[in-house]
Parts: C-alpha cells; sequence; structure tokens
C-alpha cells in the first residue's frame, strides 16, 4: 500500500514530543516524510488539526488528500501502510503472546501520552524552562518543584513496574523496539535535559531500569537522528504554550 501513498507531510515541530514519537516511528520504517514545522495553535497547526494542536499527518491516496490527527492514530496508520520494521506484533495473530503484547503496548502509549507526559512536561519541563528564562534562583525553581517530583516519582515507579523493565528485558515492552517505547521516550528525554532528570541518568539513579533503557534509546539511530532542535540536544523552544 505504501507506493499508494504520496506526498507524506507531517506538520509540528522538533521538539514537540509527540510530533518526535511520530518522527521515530517514520524513521524506524524508513517512510520518505517532508516536516512542515507549526506550533501548536497557530494558522499551520490550525489548518489541518481542529483542535489546534499538534502533529497532524498529510498524504495523498490515489491522488486525494487526507488528514490524520492524533498521534495513536498515525502510528496506526503507519503500520498499516508499511509491514516493514515492525513496531508491534500483527493485530490478527492468534498467538496469545502477540496479544499480550499488544495488549501492554496499548497500555504503555496510553500511559506515555497520559500519566507520563501530563506529569513529566507541563508542571516540570515547562515550569523549569519558564523559571529559568526568567532568572529566578536555582533554590527558588527547586523548591517550586518539589511537589511535581513527588507525583513524578511515584509514575516513574509505576513505568518501570508495569513495564517488562521489571522483568529485566530491553525494552518497555519486551526484548523489542515498539511504539511504547516511542511513545514514552521523548518526554524522558525532555526530563533527562533537565536537572530534575537525574533520576533517570545513570546506573546508580533513582530509576535504575528506566535510566539503562534511555542509554539504550540514544544509541538507535533514529533516536540520534530525530535529535535535532530538542532540548535534549540543547535547543531551548523560544515559546512554551505548547
Amino acid at each position: 500500500m505504501l507506493k499508494q501513498i504520496t506526498n507524506i507531510e507531517l506538520v509540528g515541530v522538533p521538539f514537540s514530543t509527540f510530533t518526535r514519537t511520530i518522527r521515530l516511528g517514520l524513521e524506524q520504517k524508513s517512510i520518505a516524510y517532508e516536516l512542515t514545522l507549526a506550533l501548536p495553535h497557530t494558522d499551520v497547526a490550525n489548518k489541518y488539526h481542529p483542535f489546534e494542536r499538534i502533529p497532524s499527518l498529510n498524504f495523498e491516496y490515489n491522488g486525494q488528500k487526507r488528514t490524520i490527527i492524533e498521534s495513536a492514530a498515525i502510528a496506526n496508520f503507519i503500520d498499516s501502510i508499511c509491514s516493514e520494521n515492525v513496531l508491534r506484533p500483527s493485530r490478527s495473530s492468534t498467538n496469545f503472546n502477540d496479544i499480550s503484547t499488544n495488549i501492554l503496548i496499548d497500555e504503555l502509549i496510553s500511559i506515555g501520552s497520559t500519566y507520563l507526559f501530563d506529569t513529566v512536561e507541563p508542571p516540570i519541563v515547562k515550569t523549569r524552562l519558564r523559571l529559568e528564562k526568567d532568572r529566578v534562583e536555582e533554590n527558588e525553581i527547586v523548591s517550586s518543584l518539589s511537589k511535581p517530583i513527588e507525583q513524578l516519582y511515584d509514575i516513574l515507579t509505576k513505568l518501570e513496574q508495569r513495564s517488562a523493565l521489571q522483568q529485566n528485558q530491553n525494552y518497555l515492552a519486551g526484548d523489542r523496539l515498539t511504539w511504547a517505547d516511542l511513545f514514552c521516550y521523548p518526554a524522558l528525554a525532555d526530563l533527562r535535559a533537565i536537572p530534575e532528570g537525574q533520576c533517570i541518568r545513570n546506573q546508580s539513579a533513582r530509576f535504575p531500569k528506566l535510566a539503562a533503557w534511555m542509554d539504550r534509546m540514544e544509541s538507535i539511530e533514529i533516536v540520534k537522528q530525530t535529535m535535532k532542535d530538542t532540548l535534549q540536544d540543547g535547543w531551548r523552544p523560544p515559546a512554551l504554550r505548547l
């Protein structure tokens, strides 16, 4: 089907966690695409996404222009059009191990898109960046983040326990890279780029299994290919309303 899909365009920005998730998937499957830069709540983003968000995926199928919104839907579409470099077991498999793995992947995608993102990005990452931009003293920043950090540790504990890392497997849903990793990684990469990310930064970290997983992720070529202009790369966004 991929041959019938043309002019694939991803609307978003490199430092957007969900844009990066989709870019990681496209790169993993070697699907050619054009990245059109757009922040949320802007004319370009609003043109394609009725809720003024990013990313959106535009493409042509048999000459007709189509748009998909919401990252989970885009990920499913990517799986549907390209069966190479799989990021989950086949949905049609009747093997119970495959069924169980798909369930875990779906659980982790939801965890990454809601609890993890909501705990990491607005209350910690964006708050720190805003306070740093306002030249607030470091001790005041640390104090203001104390409550969100408690909530973060609770979420990371549950993520580590729920994932296959608990059984000492290499990735969140098992021994292979899946969409679960691609949905959870970008927010944690942002976290690791600020002082509060020390909890997942090395083997003596508070969450050593997540820290080791992060190290593995950062050695993967598609992660390196999508790092430019992210917080992980040292870049800082000019606007924080994301």
